[in-house]
């Protein structure tokens, strides 16, 4: 453990050597028919906008929320409000969230946190950022966790004068890594990695429920359980669509899940279940359908596993049936996912360097590019948003 804890530091010196790669298409226009936002957690401080269409590099933004206090700030997921104009980016390595421009990608502002935020949802009409926490475990397998134990979910509010933290939700349990909203705005639910329990916030009062992901085996809260280990949740229809990684638990292999929940009452509905070693990571709802799509990233290192990408169906009683899978064997180590807005096109980041674009009706894939070079031997892309 303590070589590779060595090997990843060595990387991040050499890292922060590294130039800014900037380009752009022959308009010299970095909007053209939208951008593509990759947060770039292991290639230093960028986030890299490529052009939706064929994935071609525009532009590599330097991130420095810390002024240059946190070597490593490790990006680590974007939110985009196209209304108004702004996309943000949470930082592990500095515990902050950064606000840009997207006409220039100019930073704009910077708060920072108590402890590394994780995942956000943005509510452009409230102009509202709902911040989960990174979990104090080691999610990549680098060996070093990079999270803390606490248990607040807060709000940022967001202007032209820049950002203010408004208020922060206390779930009761610590690591509220995943994290979703209602389309109304008016519902956050969010989920414990490390305690299995899922909180549902109403936004307005401030009410706050819990309950267990799996109630046969932890129906009172066990400290670290970490069995199902719930990473990212989106809602759709009054359902909440919970990924769940499983694997290793004590001497068990748990499998890897989409559980369903009902909003209004906060109950299972249904589940779906893939292997023990298909660490499901981030999902997307589609825009307009009843389909979820879920990025399987197979096992932490890469070598093996049930990996790929996967569309789900779901009928009016939240009951999740297969339609297609691709798992092709360069589909490894899939993290972020995002669709586009017309829901023609899904986008995946692999912590391999890669991106890629499919056919959201077909899983066809149709684009790659691989963002890594040999002097960023962990390129390790996370977050990823589309903006048309």
């Amino acid at each position: 453990m303590l070589r590779k804890e060595i090997i990843y530091i060595l990387s991040a010196f050499m890292l922060m050597s590294c130039e800014s790669v900037t380009s752009s298409d022959s308009s010299g226009n970095i909007s053209g028919t939208g951008n593509l936002y990759v947060a770039l957690q292991g290639m230093g401080n960028k986030v890299a906008i490529l052009n939706p269409d064929n994935l071609q590099l525009i532009e590599m933004v330097d991130v420095n929320l810390s002024g240059g206090q946190i070597m490593m700030e490790m990006p680590h997921y974007i939110a985009v409000d196209s209304n108004n104009g702004y996309w943000f980016v949470t930082t592990m390595g500095s515990s902050s969230v950064g606000m840009y421009s997207m006409s220039g990608n100019q930073l704009l502002d910077v708060i920072s946190l108590e402890s590394p935020p994780a995942l956000f949802e943005i509510d452009s009409n409230t102009k509202s950022l709902y911040v989960s926490r990174m979990p104090n475990v080691d999610l990549m397998g680098s060996g070093m966790p990079m999270g803390s134990n606490s248990s607040v979910i807060d709000k940022i509010g967001y202007s032209a004068n820049g950002m203010s933290l408004e208020l922060s939700y206390d779930t009761g349990f610590p690591s509220p890594h995943a994290i979703s909203i209602s389309e109304l705005g008016d519902k956050i639910i969010t989920a414990s990695l490390t305690y299995d329990f899922l909180t549902k916030i109403d936004v307005g009062s401030g009410d706050i429920q819990n309950i267990s992901l799996d109630s046969s085996i932890n129906p009172d809260p066990i400290p670290d359980i970490n069995r199902l280990k719930p990473l990212e949740i989106v809602q759709g229809n009054n359902f909440a669509f919970v990924n769940c990684m499983g694997g290793t638990w004590n001497d068990d292999m748990i499998n890897g899940r989409v559980q369903v929940w009902s909003v209004e009452n906060l109950s299972k509905v249904s589940e779906y279940q893939f292997g023990s070693d298909s660490n499901p990571w981030h999902l997307v709802h589609h825009p307009s359908e009843n389909k979820i799509y879920v990025a399987l990233s197979g096992y932490l290192d890469g070598s093996t596993g049930e990996s790929g990408l996967v569309q789900l169906s779901y009928d009016e009683t939240g009951v999740l049936t297969l339609d297609w899978e691709n798992r092709e064997s360069s589909l490894k180590l899939l993290h972020g996912i995002d669709i586009s807005q017309d829901g023609e096109y899904v986008y995946v980041s692999s912590r391999d360097g890669r991106i890629f674009k499919f056919n959201s009706t077909s899983g066809d894939l149709l684009e790659s590019i691989d963002l890594s070079t040999s002097e960023m031997p962990y390129p390790a892309p996370g977050g990823i948003k589309v903006n048309y």
